[in-house]
């Protein structure tokens, strides 16, 4: 990352958050996917021959911090020569997670780089009559489909990335707070400092 960040972090134990808003404010091809967190989720019923499914879009409530499992010329260039290693990454995230107000929940995983953003499972799709907004209106409830549809994709949409970005390795940890995120935050946490290397 830039050098400014990894000598505050190292020296103060202050650390920078970024977030899929700021991602996409980002005007360079590497940093800056408009998609973050956009995934079409269904669950393919095939025992009653149908199907569901809902465009969401995860993490506007979160704050991220992209890292990679590799290293090479071509990475310093794209972003930083600066960089430092986290070798305790679960304790990392939770230590994380104690500094961000109304931090609902922590995730980590790899990316997945798809040709797609589509995830479809196998199972019971609900009914129209499961997703109206009472059991005699015709009118659909725009709550009961978001509710679905956020319970059906999980936490995956965090972590789909076009396959264009594949070479970056991306791991990433994702904190999800109770309020929008629209920017970056920093943190102060010296103890953070204890699951790294730099």
């Amino acid at each position: 990352m830039d050098s400014q960040f990894v000598t505050t972090f190292k020296e103060e134990g202050t650390l920078r958050l970024s977030s899929f808003a700021a991602f996409k404010q980002h005007k360079d091809e590497h940093r800056g996917d408009k998609s973050e967190g956009h995934a079409l989720a269904g669950v393919n019923d095939v025992e009653n021959d149908k199907s569901f499914f809902a465009y969401s879009v995860s993490g506007t409530n979160a704050y991220v911090l992209s890292t990679t499992m590799r290293s090479g010329p071509d990475i310093s260039q794209a972003f930083g020569a600066s960089s430092f290693e986290i070798f305790e990454l679960i304790g990392f995230s939770a230590a994380v997670a104690n500094e961000i107000p109304g931090c609902t929940h922590t995730c980590i995983s790899q990316c997945i780089y798809v040709d797609q953003k589509v995830l479809i499972s196998e199972g019971e799709a609900p009914t129209i009559d499961d997703m109206k907004a009472e059991p005699e209106s015709n009118d659909v409830s725009l709550e009961k489909v978001l509710n679905y549809a956020n319970t059906n994709r999980g936490p995956k949409p965090y972590f789909l990335k076009d396959r264009v970005y594949e070479w970056q390795a991306e791991y990433r940890f994702i904190w999800e707070t109770n309020k929008r995120t629209n920017s970056h935050i920093y943190i102060t946490a010296p103890e953070l400092r204890n699951f790294c290397k730099f």
